[in-house]
């Protein structure tokens, strides 16, 4: 006996068999039980299509509004550096006393970090097109020199930092990279280090090439962090379990890691008891 299985949308997936060696008397009960058989398979069938287009659009759906939530984040967190030295630029100039010498230099400044704040919100849209394609995508079609680059952000940061910032930055030779995105990967980690460095210590930039490859370290005092938080700190929703005193790390982090891998680097951490933490990016400075 042989009875036909078809969806619900009437299309035929196959057949119900019953097979024996001896003959048999079909009766009219079997023939409507194998069908109901049938029909009860076609529906098991059409019930995990449907559990699995479900799952995938509940999956898409998360992945969608995880990328919402970070995008968000993303914005916040990169733009309140340049933002910060605008508005302490505006401070100083509508203080009493504020002379034309002293603006010449706070007006190219503010006009810098009115720059940067531009280009990272374009930026932003290849980081959210990045997070949906899985990396971010980098620009650097010929060598490019960064000593400007990172002095332009140390000097950035410092407008509204409390804490004094040596730079060390012995970059001779020009380096195939992209400046906007490692720009923004040391803002993130200046602004890390000036959010939970410890008030009045001085933070350390060192910046030079060495053996084929360029590293970049930020050093702040401060609370060291656990062992049990550094794993988590590159997520991109992980702050570390004391939120209070890590509240925004992972996020700035998360980012600095993307692009560190985009340009085939990586970030380590070292993080001791004496309260120095170091955060150091490092990739092959092709030239």
């Amino acid at each position: 006996m042989s009875v036909p299985i078809f969806r619900t949308d009437g299309s035929f997936w196959g057949t119900l068999c019953a097979i024996d060696p001896e003959p048999r008397t079909i009766t009219p009960e079997t023939h409507t039980t194998f069908r109901l058989f049938a029909q009860l398979i076609a529906l098991e069938l059409d019930r995990n299509e449907e559990l699995e287009a479900g799952q995938a659009a509940l999956a898409t759906e998360r992945d969608t509004a995880r990328l919402r939530e970070e995008f968000i984040a993303v914005v916040g967190h990169d733009l309140r550096n340049p933002i910060g030295a605008v508005s302490a630029g505006l401070r100083m100039l509508s203080q009493d006393g504020t002379d034309a010498r002293r603006a010449a230099i706070l007006i190219p400044e503010m006009q810098r970090s009115l720059t940067r704040a531009n280009q990272i919100i374009t930026n932003l849209m290849d980081f959210a097109r990045g997070r949906l394609g899985g990396g971010i995508e980098i620009v650097a079609p010929r060598p490019v020199d960064l000593d400007p680059v990172f002095r332009g952000v140390a000097n950035e940061i410092s407008q509204f930092s409390t804490q004094p910032i040596e730079c060390m930055i012995d970059l001779p030779q020009q380096i195939r990279a992209d400046p906007m995105w490692l720009g923004q990967l040391l803002s993130n980690l200046l602004g890390n280090a000036v959010t939970h460095g410890e008030p009045g210590k001085p933070i350390r930039l060192e910046a030079m090439t060495r053996d084929g490859m360029l590293r970049v370290a930020v050093t702040n005092q401060g609370e060291p962090i656990a062992d049990a938080d550094k794993a988590s700190l590159f997520q991109p929703v992980s702050r570390g379990r004391d939120t209070e005193s890590l509240q925004g790390l992972g996020r700035g982090l998360y980012i600095a890691s993307e692009i560190a891998r985009a340009h085939d680097g990586r970030i380590d951490l070292e993080s001791s008891v004496s309260g120095s933490t170091t955060f150091a990016f490092t990739m092959p400075a092709r030239r």
